[in-house]
């Protein structure tokens, strides 16, 4: 997120605190204080729509009519799409979907998958209720 931010403004510095608050701090003066910004997806780009400004020890919350800053994503691989956005304490989580994927999901062949849990259903004893 830190460089697509810095690339779509280059004086920015974005940073994800461990409150899981997303903020932006100039690199020219980043002691004076931040803008919050909340993310969102929209099309094929992510929308950081600023909450609240703070500088030193004020705290102002901004209107809703606030216009979000655009940071546009490089091209996803295979068709991938993303569906949404969520922060945790120092995680950003990107949600996505696909219509087709080409790429193995996992090292295990299907047929040796089934087969083992075949065997654990076939070998699995479960035994009768009231039965000591």
């Amino acid at each position: 997120m830190r460089d697509l931010v810095s690339q779509a403004r280059p004086d920015v510095l974005a940073e994800l605190g461990t409150d899981g608050l997303l903020r932006l701090r100039s690199t020219r003066r980043p002691h004076l204080g931040h803008l919050q910004v909340e993310p969102y997806i929209e099309g094929t780009r992510i929308l950081l729509r600023p909450v609240a400004a703070r500088i030193s020890r004020l705290r102002v919350l901004l209107p809703a009519r606030t216009r979000p800053i655009p940071v546009d994503l490089p091209d996803l691989p295979g068709g991938l799409r993303l569906t949404g956005i969520g922060t945790a304490p120092a995680e950003l989580t990107l949600y996505g979907v696909t219509d087709y994927w080409r790429d193995r999901l996992a090292t295990i062949p299907l047929s040796t998958l089934l087969g083992a849990v075949t065997s654990a259903v076939s070998t699995l004893t479960v035994p009768w209720l009231g039965e000591s």
